[in-house]
């Protein structure tokens, strides 16, 4: 045995120094070769950025928006590590780049609006790889306060109702009128109102909805995208249209009592407007007649020779359920006219007076008939012809001399005729005859006068005096 150990031992220190250099000199060579196999080198790995702790959002942040959340969930990191590369396809797996949002909660529950700025950490590589660098090598969080404020609900239609229809867009009505929005602050911020759409197309009747959603809006009305950062926390509104049938009421002009001054009388009534636009239930408008407005008293007349200015409110005569379309123009403005009376004096000849049942035998004596006529100035200046007409009946075709009534056409209405009553006198001689003159002859014949005087050619039917002008123009000056 000792003489075993004693050649082992000869044989390992025979020598020793050549052995020592050719194993550090194999040593060297397998290092070598190692190297030029997979050598060490840099590496770039993309990772994506993980967010530590981000279960305080719901707690010690929840009051707190991060703005760009989304964004930095979405980050990819960069790393940069030196090694061989089986030693990093080993350890791939196992790096992680993260931001701990547990370093920041104090500060972001503090300050609450602003940035903050958090490192990117790696981890999950060892002492026999180096990290040169990570890029980003930090993120910023943009924060803002969680608010709850109300906003108003407005109703907005969309279309046009059937034509025979009108929207009160006054009557709209939401149900609730506010809702609470939970959200960032800048962003509530941006919102002006909560809108309903209600399409009101070909509508013939009041519409109503439930359950209806409900869309955020800026001044200008645009939408305002609140994506998931914020919560309208109830979003269901009742809606309701109110959709009225459409009519124009007539307004009637007013009775009244009374009469003016003497010489002077009342001549009709001017409205205006007379037509109003109204809306209201079917039924209400079916039953719909034109309103008179009130009657006027005789105190506003009796004593007045110039035009009276009354107005009247048309609400106070509207039926129940109906209501004006255009509420601002509700005043009737009525003016009573007022003007004076004035006379005209006509003459007529006996040529142009229509006798019927003129016989040969009978002669007219009347040369001719005056008269004048009466009423409101208006009424006078219109341009009338007057005709006169007289009937020889059965018991004045005896001989002698008799009286016939004239009666007038023509004559335009509330106007009254002085005198009263007009006649001519005719005269039938001894000598029979009949209409057709056939029987009868006389030396004075007044059949035969009577036409060759003008009466079948008209002329000079219903010549005026020159008086009446003169009448006419002296009114006109008093005026």
């Amino acid at each position: 045995m000792n003489k075993f150990l004693k050649n082992l031992h000869a044989g390992v220190t025979r020598n020793l120094p050549w052995k020592i250099a050719a194993f550090l000199l194999a040593l060297i060579l397998w290092v070598l070769i190692l190297n030029a196999i997979d050598p060490v080198r840099s590496f770039q790995v993309e990772l994506p950025l993980t967010l530590r702790n981000d279960d305080l959002l719901d707690t010690e942040l929840s009051h707190v928006h991060i703005e760009n959340l989304n964004e930095l969930r979405n980050t990819r990191v960069v790393v940069t590590i030196r090694g061989n590369s089986r030693t990093i396809d080993e350890l791939r797996p196992q790096l992680t780049a993260y931001a701990d949002l547990a370093i920041s909660h104090v500060i972001a529950a503090a300050a609450g609006e602003g940035s903050i700025t958090l490192h990117v950490n790696v981890e999950g590589y060892g002492s026999d790889v180096d990290r040169i660098s990570t890029t980003p090598s930090s993120v910023r969080l943009t924060l803002d306060t969680i608010v709850t404020e109300y906003f108003d609900v407005h109703v907005r239609t969309n279309g046009e109702v059937d034509e025979d229809y009108f929207l009160q867009t006054q009557g709209i009505t939401a149900y609730p009128t506010q809702l609470p929005l939970t959200g960032p602050s800048r962003l509530l911020q941006m919102i002006n109102r909560l809108v309903v759409d209600v399409n009101v197309s070909d509508s013939a009747g009041t519409v109503s909805l439930a359950d209806q959603s409900v869309m955020a809006v800026n001044a200008f009305n645009s939408p305002v995208g609140l994506g998931s950062s914020a919560l309208i926390n109830e979003g269901v509104v009742h809606v309701e249209v109110p959709v009225y049938r459409r009519a124009f009421l007539q307004v009637l002009e007013p009775f009244h009592q009374g009469a003016p001054p003497t010489g002077f009388g009342v001549y009709g009534f001017h409205l205006t407007p007379q037509f109003f636009e109204v809306a209201g239930s079917p039924e209400a408008i079916a039953n719909l007649a034109a309103v008179r407005l009130s009657p006027i008293g005789a105190s506003l007349i009796n004593y007045s020779t110039e035009n009276v200015n009354l107005y009247y409110d048309i609400n106070d005569l509207l039926p129940d359920g109906v209501f004006l379309i255009h509420p601002e123009y509700h005043v009737v403005r009525v003016e009573v006219i007022i003007e004076p009376f004035v006379s005209r004096n006509f003459t007529i000849s006996r040529y142009d007076i229509q006798v019927l049942g003129l016989a040969q035998n009978t002669t007219i004596l009347t040369d001719f008939i005056t008269f004048s006529v009466t009423g409101l100035r208006s009424v006078m200046y219109e341009d009338f012809e007057i005709t006169a007409t007289a009937n020889i009946g059965v018991m004045a075709r005896d001989p002698g001399q008799h009286t016939i009534l004239v009666t007038f056409s023509g004559v335009p209405d509330r106007t009254t005729i002085s005198p009263s009553v007009s006649q001519i006198t005719i005269y039938v001689s001894d000598t029979s005859g009949d209409l057709n003159g056939e029987n009868g002859d006389s030396e004075y014949n007044g059949y035969d006068d009577y036409n060759n005087n003008g009466y079948e050619n008209g002329d000079d039917q219903g010549d005026e005096s020159d008086e009446d002008d003169d009448y006419l123009d002296d009114e006109d000056d008093e005026e």
